[in-house]
């Protein structure tokens, strides 16, 4: 009986440890179910958190460009808003290189700042970083908008060159010397004033449409960033600056070959006059540099000629430059590139050296295609962008008015009348005073060449105002001006949208309503070209004959005039 008790406990004792060790390995399992439940939890947490992050990261660089973007109604936002929603997308969204950008690196000239090239690797975003953006966001609708009918990159660059020298008329005092009648500039000051002391960005040089032969130097090299075609500048040590004595060259590249330009004198350099698609080999200008200028075959150029000053230069001493903002190097653009797509798509950063992320480095890039031309100089960045950007940032009060007399014309307000209708009908006017000048200016950049000569006819049939006194003639000097700038415009507009006779037209009236305006000179080459572009060449070589040109503009003359005399 004792035997059967003990066997019969034995056997609960060994029961009861089996359920428990079975229960214990149920707890495990349920413990691990509850560990994985609150695990996808976690992950469905931060999924939402972080999609949360990138919608917000998106819509604060969607603010961004809506401050940014080239629009006649954006004209005027408030740039240091965008400073401050950069700033914070840097603070939690971007994604910077751990490259950092070398003092010593060879791509800097010597007297840039060390201050700066250090701030190309902060994370504090300037006025000066919104200032490119929005330049490089305006240039890309430009060259879209340039190179829409060009389908090879022959082509693009050619038409971007035109566009360029048609759109940017040289002019060394950059103010117009009739604003001296005003109280706002004295002629003693006009005449002492050096050009380059005049703060300006791209998107002040290309809407005034006047700059240095510099300016056009610079725009027509950020036309072609956007398009990823790298150029290289080459100018005698005295060119490097306002006053120099003899024209710059650009090159593009195009793979291993070259296009060669002047932007001061408004001439390509054809490696062949017969055969347009025939382009320079590096190789073949090492060894005979002065056959660049030899390729204007039947033409004689005059004793003086900026032709014959260039021929005379040993190029083989000339200083080559990187004609792009030193800002583009930097690891905010770096991090900006990567989210600039869609409609904020552009060209802002520029590699300094190679990695498995970039490829080669925009040196590295650009010396390997000209070595035979380099030789053992050594490319740097152009120092000309880089002081227009700094003296942007720097600029004084009277830096920044002297900024608005060089725009004079733009930033002069025009009276608006607009109607509104009600529910019962009845209409009520609003008249306020806009920029209408500015708005036109910008919409003749995008293409919008419609809606710009609509603006141009109103502003060229402002009547004068009546009465006396200096807010008077100040009021009827300014409409006097814009009647005139929009003339010009309105003409350049019929001749980009191929409409070359309606546009020889508008010249030939400003002519002689102007004969000693402002564009006067322009206008009269354009008016040639729109006549020869009408097949009208006989008329085209009449208007040259009777036009007397600053040197500058001679030589482009007297290849059009061989050009069109040709039988």
């Amino acid at each position: 009986m004792t035997i059967c008790r003990i066997q019969t406990l034995i056997s609960c004792t060994l029961l009861l440890t089996a359920g428990l060790i079975s229960a214990g390995c149920n707890g495990g399992n349920s413990s691990e179910n509850l560990e994985k439940k609150e695990g996808k939890k976690v992950d469905a947490i931060s999924a939402r958190e972080n999609l949360e992050k990138r919608r917000i990261c998106k819509a604060n660089l969607d603010k961004v460009y809506q401050i940014l973007q080239p629009s006649a109604e954006n004209i005027n936002s408030e740039l240091q808003a965008a400073v401050v929603i950069l700033n914070q997308w840097f603070g939690s969204c971007a994604d910077l290189s751990k490259t950092q950008r070398d003092v010593a690196n060879p791509l800097f000239m010597p007297q840039t700042e060390p201050e700066f090239i250090a701030s190309l690797n902060s994370d504090s975003v300037s006025l000066g970083d919104v200032l490119y953006l929005r330049d490089q966001l305006l240039i890309r609708k430009v060259v879209e908008h340039v190179v829409q009918n060009s389908p090879t990159d022959l082509e693009k660059i050619r038409a971007i060159f035109e566009y360029t020298c048609r759109n940017i008329t040289l002019d060394q005092q950059l103010i117009d010397p009739r604003l001296a009648a005003t109280d706002l500039i004295t002629q003693e000051r006009l005449s002492q004033l050096d050009p380059t002391t005049i703060p300006r960005t791209l998107q002040d040089v290309i809407l005034a449409g006047r700059g240095l032969p510099q300016d056009r130097i610079w725009v027509f090299a950020t036309l072609l960033e956007q398009l990823n075609l790298d150029s290289l500048v080459m100018m005698p040590p005295e060119s490097a600056d306002a006053k120099a004595s003899s024209p710059a060259i650009l090159f593009v590249l195009i793979d291993d070959q070259l296009l060669a330009f002047c932007p001061e004198l408004a001439i390509e350099f054809q490696a062949n006059a017969e055969d347009a698609n025939q382009l320079w080999a590096a190789s073949a200008l090492s060894k005979d540099f002065n056959s660049l200028f030899n390729t204007f075959p039947g033409v004689t150029f005059p004793e003086g000629s900026p032709i014959q000053q260039m021929q005379a230069i040993d190029w083989k001493t000339a200083d080559v430059f990187l004609p792009y903002a030193m800002l583009s190097t930097s690891r905010r653009m770096e991090a900006l590139q990567i989210e600039f797509a869609g409609e904020m798509a552009c060209t802002i950063y520029q590699p300094l050296e190679g990695d498995d992320a970039n490829g080669v480095g925009l040196g590295e890039r650009v010396t390997s295609r000209l070595k035979p031309i380099l030789g053992e100089r050594k490319l740097t960045f152009w120092s000309y962008p880089h002081n227009m950007y700094q003296q942007s940032l720097l600029a004084s009060e009277e830096a920044l008015t002297l900024r608005e007399l060089s725009h004079a014309t733009l930033m002069k307000e025009v009276r608006s009348v607009r109607a509104n209708e009600d529910q019962n009908e009845e209409k009520t006017y609003k008249v306020s005073m806009e920029r209408q000048m500015l708005k036109a200016r910008l919409q003749q950049l995008l293409g919008n060449e419609t809606e710009a000569l609509r603006t141009y006819i109103r502003i060229r049939l402002q009547f004068s105002v009546t009465g006396t006194g200096a807010a008077v003639q100040f009021e009827n000097l300014m409409r006097f001006l814009q009647a005139e700038d929009a003339q010009y415009w309105s003409a350049i507009s019929q001749y980009e949208s191929q409409g070359y006779r309606a546009a020889a037209d508008t010249l030939q009236n400003y002519v002689a309503r102007y004969p000693n305006g402002r564009w006067a000179n322009s206008a009269r080459q354009l008016q040639a070209e729109a006549l020869a572009k009408n097949d009208k060449p006989a008329e085209a070589v009449e208007i040259l004959k009777q036009s007397e040109f600053p040197a500058s503009m001679d030589v482009r003359k007297e290849i059009d005039l061989q050009h069109w005399q040709a039988p």
